[in-house]
């Protein structure tokens, strides 16, 4: 089987994997990463490593994630205590409350903890035959009045017998 991976391509790649090791292991600056790497801009290189995190689960990734879980729980210690000790009428208080709930939310979507949205559907699709049909049903019931309609067996012709149904 011949290898289909482009030489761009697996340096694309490399070069995802060391911006993502430049920004866990030194904090690097998207910037930086981008100007040391040769993105063309820093939301080429976040990007990029973002592309490289939903498409692999390597050590890399998980301890990039576990790196910023750890940064989101200092932010979160943060905020809880101005939340827990602060003056709720201080100007400022809503905005605090309001980054707590954005460092909650962000973990979550980490730690992929968010529910899936259940979504039901149904799709009904009718034809014109298919009303002409429930038209004819209904003009049947209407004409039994309520009587259950019982199916003539088939190849046999009542009125030729004169049998009456």
């Amino acid at each position: 089987m011949t290898n289909t991976t482009s030489p761009n391509r697996l340096s694309d790649r490399e070069k995802a994997l060391e911006a993502l090791r430049m920004r866990r292991d030194s904090s690097a600056q998207w910037q930086e990463i981008a100007d040391a790497l040769g993105y063309s801009s820093m939301q080429a290189a976040q990007r990029a490593v973002a592309r490289l995190a939903n498409r692999i689960e390597t050590k890399d990734v998980d301890s990039y994630r576990a790196k910023l879980d750890e940064q989101l729980a200092w932010l979160w210690d943060q905020v809880e205590d101005r939340i827990v000790n602060g003056d709720r009428n201080a100007m400022g208080f809503a905005q605090t409350v309001q980054a707590g709930r954005a460092i909650i939310d962000r973990r979550a979507k980490l730690h992929g903890v968010d529910a899936a949205v259940k979504v039901e559907a149904s799709v009904v699709v009718s034809s014109q035959f298919d009303a002409e049909i429930q038209a004819m049903a209904d003009a049947i019931a209407a004409k039994a009045g309520g009587e259950p309609v019982l199916p003539e067996p088939a190849g046999v012709d009542l009125v030729k017998h004169e049998v009456q149904a």
